[in-house]
C-alpha cells in the first residue's frame, strides 16, 4: 500500500491550497486564483514599461525644455489636484457600490467580479482538474467504500442547511487516488478528496472539520472576494510602480524599491486579508460540522496535534505567520477553542446527543478505510 503523507502536510497541502503530487498538473492558487498571477504580472510589467519610458523621455529632453515643462506643470497644478480628487472619489464610490454582506457572518466585503465571470474562471479550472484526473484514471467509483463513507460526511454537512447558498450550488464528490494529504472544493461545487487525506485522519469528525472548512470557502464566496481584493491592490500598485520607475535614477534602484514595495503590500495588506478569510472559513466550517452533529471538539484537537507534531520535528511553532497566508497551527487551535462554546450550543440545539448510536456505527465504517 502507498505511504500516507505525514500529518504535518495537512496544513501545507490542504489549508494552504497546495496541490502538489499531481501528474502534469499546473499549480494554481486556491480556487480560480490561477488567473490572478497572470494579470498581476501583466499589470506590473505595463507599469514598469510606462514609468521607464517616461524617465527615458525626460532625460533626453534639453535642459531648457525640462525647465519649461516644470514651470508649466507648476502653473496648472490645481488641475492635477482636481483630477486626483476626482479619481479618488470615483474609486471610493465604486468601492462602496460593490460592498456586499457575507453570508452567515454578515461581514461587509468588496466584490468586483460578477457571478458570471467567476463561473467562467471556475469552469476552466474544473475542466483542467477533471482532464488530469480522468487521464490518470485516478477517480474512484461511487460504490467504493471510501466514496461511500466520505459521501456520508458530505451529505450530513450539506444537510445542515446553514445558508441558502448551499442549495444554490450543484455539489459533486470525487475521491482521487493520490497519496497527497489534500482536499479542496471549487466554487462550482466539485469536492475533491484524496485518499492520502482519508488515510491520515483518525475519524469522520476530523474529515468533517476539513471538508466543513473547504465548503465554507465555497459558500462564503471567498474565491470572488480574493480575486476582487487582489485586483484592487493591483490598481493602486500600478500607479505606485509606474512612479517608482519614472522618478528613481536607474533600473537597479527602481527594481529594489519595487521589491520592497511588493513585500510591504503583501505583509500589511495581502497576507493579513488571506489569514482573515481562513479564520472565517474555520469559524463557519466548525458551525457547519456542529450543526451536522459532528463533534466540534475535533477541530481544535486536530490543530493541537499538528502543532505538537511540528514541535517534535523542530519546526517553528508560530511558523512566522506574519509572512504566511494562514494563521499558525497554535493560533488556529486557540481560535477554534474560543468558538467551542457556541459550536457545542449549536450541537445541543440540534439534539445531536440522540444520534450517538448512529455516530458510533459511522466510526466503525471509518476504521475500515
Amino acid at each position: 500500500s502507498k505511504m500516507a503523507t505525514p500529518f504535518r502536510e495537512i496544513h501545507r497541502n490542504i489549508f494552504l491550497g497546495y496541490r502538489g503530487n499531481l501528474p502534469k498538473l499546473r499549480q494554481p492558487v486556491r480556487h480560480v486564483g490561477f488567473i490572478v498571477p497572470f494579470l498581476k504580472g501583466a499589470s506590473r510589467l505595463g507599469a514598469i514599461l510606462i514609468g521607464r519610458s517616461a524617465r527615458n523621455w525626460w532625460r533626453k529632453l534639453p535642459r531648457d525644455k525640462q525647465v519649461h515643462y516644470r514651470s508649466t506643470l507648476y502653473k496648472i497644478r490645481h488641475w492635477f489636484y482636481i483630477l486626483g480628487g476626482t479619481l479618488l472619489g470615483s474609486g471610493l464610490l465604486y468601492y462602496v457600490a460593490h460592498l456586499e454582506e457575507t453570508p452567515i457572518t454578515k461581514r461587509k466585503r468588496f466584490i468586483s467580479i460578477t457571478d458570471e465571470e467567476l463561473k467562467k474562471i471556475s469552469v476552466a479550472e474544473r475542466d483542467m482538474y477533471m482532464e488530469v484526473f480522468r487521464n490518470s484514471n485516478s477517480i474512484y467509483q461511487a460504490d467504493d467504500l471510501r466514496h461511500e463513507v466520505t459521501r456520508g460526511v458530505v451529505e450530513k454537512l450539506l444537510a445542515s442547511g446553514i445558508t441558502e447558498k448551499m442549495a444554490e450550488i450543484h455539489w459533486k464528490l470525487y475521491i482521487i487516488e493520490c497519496n497527497a494529504v489534500n482536499a479542496f472544493v471549487l466554487p462550482t461545487g466539485e469536492i475533491f478528496v484524496f485518499t492520502g487525506l482519508i488515510k491520515s485522519l483518525k475519524n469522520e469528525d476530523e474529515l468533517a472539520t476539513i471538508l466543513g472548512h473547504e465548503i465554507a470557502h465555497a459558500i462564503l464566496n471567498h474565491a470572488a472576494e480574493g480575486v476582487s481584493h487582489k485586483a484592487a491592490l493591483e490598481i493602486v500598485a500600478f500607479g505606485i510602480i509606474a512612479v517608482i520607475w519614472a522618478v528613481l535614477p536607474n533600473d537597479i534602484v527602481s527594481y529594489m524599491i519595487q521589491q520592497l514595495h511588493n513585500k510591504i503590500v503583501d505583509m500589511f495588506l495581502g497576507l493579513p486579508y488571506s489569514r482573515k478569510l481562513e479564520r472565517e472559513a474555520d469559524e463557519v466550517g466548525m458551525m457547519i460540522a456542529a450543526k451536522a452533529c459532528f463533534d466540534p471538539q475535533a477541530a481544535p484537537a486536530l490543530w493541537q496535534r499538528l502543532h505538537e507534531r511540528q514541535e517534535e520535528e523542530g519546526g517553528d511553532a508560530q511558523e512566522n505567520e506574519y509572512l504566511s497566508t494562514h494563521p499558525s497551527h497554535k493560533r488556529r487551535k486557540e481560535y477554534l477553542e474560543s468558538l467551542l462554546p457556541n459550536a457545542l450550543a449549536i450541537s445541543e440545539a440540534n439534539q445531536c446527543t440522540k444520534m450517538i448510536p448512529e455516530a458510533q456505527q459511522f466510526r466503525k465504517m471509518f476504521k475500515l478505510l
